[in-house]
């Protein structure tokens, strides 16, 4: 765990780091008015198997008493009635501050603000890695 390996104080201050990662995303898309399908419900992490539940909500208890957060455990059924039905999904854990969204319509309205304001877009950049 971060806790474990990096202390308390450097756990909690990473994860700030993350929190206000979304926090400033969703104000980009508010502020920019980019069309991204976002969820309004949060983030929804999927237990893909029966017995990923458990620890899976274990973890989250964790995180929502050290990080202060408020997730949720949602059963099957709570997942089928409320965010999607799937044969894969053996329940979820809705983290409240978290979302989704379109990553390529958020790209995209990302560069249509940046060039608005004077940036000079490349859209044909080819990136060849360096190993």
């Amino acid at each position: 765990s971060w806790v474990a390996r990096h202390g308390e104080a450097q756990a909690k201050a990473t994860f700030e780091i993350g929190r206000q990662a979304v926090r400033t995303t969703r104000q980009l898309i508010a502020d920019e008015a980019i069309d991204c399908d976002v969820t309004p419900e949060g983030g929804l992490e999927l237990a893909h198997r029966a017995n990923r539940l458990a620890p899976m909500a274990r973890r989250a208890e964790r995180m929502n008493k050290l990080f202060g957060l408020d997730s949720q455990v949602l059963n099957q059924a709570e997942v089928a009635r409320d965010h999607l039905a799937s044969r894969e999904s053996h329940g979820a854990i809705l983290h409240g501050e978290g979302f989704a969204l379109h990553a390529l319509k958020y790209a995209q309205g990302l560069a249509r603000a940046a060039i608005a304001r004077g940036a000079a877009v490349g859209t044909s950049t080819i990136s060849r890695p360096s190993w």
